[in-house]
């Protein structure tokens, strides 16, 4: 069984290129889907489906995401992951801290 969540991933400042992180609503693949499904995959389930959706035109920068999970995952602990896969980017590129707020939507409740 599948179960359907957005993701919204809300930059608290702006960030140095809003472009790398921004993808047209439908687009299937981009850093932010990158971090979600390596959230819910890291937990053993399968994303069976992801897309950035329409956001509000508001700066900073607010960014949705749809996915579709194969199986079941609680919006707090889909928030954590989340959360988790975030900062371990902003490792990556050298800034431990990117400001963020992360809310989870289950669209099956």
């Amino acid at each position: 069984m599948s179960n359907s969540y957005i993701v919204s991933i809300r930059l608290e400042g702006p960030p140095e290129d809003e472009d790398d992180l921004a993808r047209d609503p439908g687009t299937k693949e981009g850093p932010l889907i990158d971090i979600v499904r390596k959230a819910v995959e890291g937990e053993g389930l399968t994303v069976e489906d992801s897309g950035y959706l329409p956001g509000p035109k508001v700066f900073p920068p607010h960014f949705l995401i749809g996915v579709e999970i194969k199986g079941n995952i609680d919006t707090e602990r889909l928030k954590n992951i989340v959360q988790e896969q975030w900062n371990i980017k902003a490792q990556e590129f050298n800034d431990p801290y990117i400001p963020v707020d992360i809310t989870v939507q289950d669209l099956d409740d």
